[in-house]
């Protein structure tokens, strides 16, 4: 009877290979990583060659298959698990590679990407930063700085707009301040701060700096200010998505977040200081104090210039300092500062207070462009 060994061996390695080749679950997606796949397989009696066995593809770490051959000359390796795709429970964990076949090599782990909430785009990264980190989500990122100038967002139904500068430090890896700067009421740009003042020219190499710009006011298209009551929650989420674009998209420090507003704009930085005294660590105000305050959040610090016997501005001044006073616990007296004519109190909560009465113009003097940033740098 003849003897068919070579029909044997294909059939043979027919069913080997239909054994060694099961896969797992596809990698995971936007809905959750899929499990990865364990493939196994008897190696082939006295062959020449151990057949490679092929792990499922990654989810939360696929494990690699086994790969062995008895008396075999040479084992191949054993692949390991596809890498997890983002999304799910992705990235728990590393796939493991195949077993070292009889006088084979070691097989490879599938490595396994970070997890996250779905399938992400990773050139858009998430706007938050870890509660209490020092650093936002762009940072480390490779991102390239966006353009100086206008910069267009969309806030509920409304398109809002800011203006732009980025510090030439700015390497997307360490991370710097943001200054807000917020223009007086009238005829004014989001550029007004860049233009008319020398705020820019001293924190321009310091900080990120991104001048907002209001609504209109009510039944104007001409005029914008920061003071309508009803405009408040509009211009908080304004404020609120405009943080959330400038941490997505530059490396910047949570803990130093500061605003600065003259007249119109004096009112709305410390309205911030109040509302979101929780995000903001200090405010900076020129003819401007306290309005529209309710169920202040956290300790900021403030800086407080305004003009004695000036209309509105004076006495709401003078009374957005009594208020900082005693919301971080100050102490009664001041001491100069080497900003004349700014005099400091010595508060609680590491928030400073500095109160700059002058007989100025209702305008932005000076002495504020480097004051400002002299009294910011305090908050490290």
């Amino acid at each position: 009877m003849p003897s068919h060994p070579p029909a044997l061996a294909r059939w043979l390695f027919a069913f080997l290979m239909t054994g060694c080749q099961a896969g797992g679950a596809d990698p995971g997606r936007s809905s959750g990583a899929g499990s990865g796949g364990k493939a196994s397989g008897s190696g082939a009696g006295g062959g020449s060659t151990g057949v490679t066995a092929t792990g499922g593809s990654g989810g939360s770490g696929a494990t690699g298959g086994t790969a062995s051959t008895q008396g075999g000359s040479v084992g191949t390796v054993g692949s390991g698990g596809m890498t997890a795709q983002a999304g799910g429970s992705g990235g728990s964990g590393t796939g493991t590679g195949g077993n070292v076949a009889t006088g084979g090599a070691p097989g490879s782990g599938g490595s396994a990407d970070a997890g996250g909430g779905g399938e992400t785009d990773s050139t858009v990264p998430d706007a938050a930063s870890t509660p209490g980190a020092r650093t936002s989500a762009a940072c480390g990122k490779g991102m390239p700085a966006p353009a100086a100038g206008y910069h267009t967002i969309k806030v509920g139904a409304r398109d809002r707009r800011f203006f732009l500068r980025v510090p030439p430090v700015h390497d997307g890896k360490t991370a710097v301040p943001v200054i807000f700067g917020f223009h007086g009421a009238g005829n004014k740009d989001g550029n007004w701060f860049d233009t008319h003042t020398g705020l820019r020219r001293e924190t321009e190499a310091h900080a990120v700096l991104v001048f907002g710009e209001s609504l209109y006011r009510p039944g104007s298209t001409t005029e914008r200010s920061w003071q309508d009551e009803g405009q408040l929650p509009d211009n908080l989420a304004y404020i609120d998505a405009t943080l959330a674009w400038v941490k997505s998209n530059l490396c910047v420090d949570p803990a130093r977040i500061f605003a600065a507003g003259q007249s119109s704009g004096a009112y709305f930085s410390q309205t911030l200081g109040c509302h979101r005294g929780d995000v903001f660590r200090a405010v900076a105000s020129s003819d401007g104090g306290e309005r529209l305050f309710s169920n202040c959040k956290g300790h900021p610090g403030a800086f407080v210039r305004f003009r004695p016997g000036s209309a509105g501005g004076g006495a709401d001044s003078l009374r957005v300092i009594d208020f900082w006073r005693k919301h971080n616990s100050c102490g009664p007296t001041t001491t100069p500062t080497n900003t004349p004519p700014c005099a400091a109190y010595t508060c609680q909560h590491d928030a400073h207070l500095w109160r700059c009465p002058d007989g100025g113009e209702h305008d932005w003097p000076a002495y504020m462009d480097k004051g400002v940033w002299t009294f910011f740098s305090q908050f490290k």
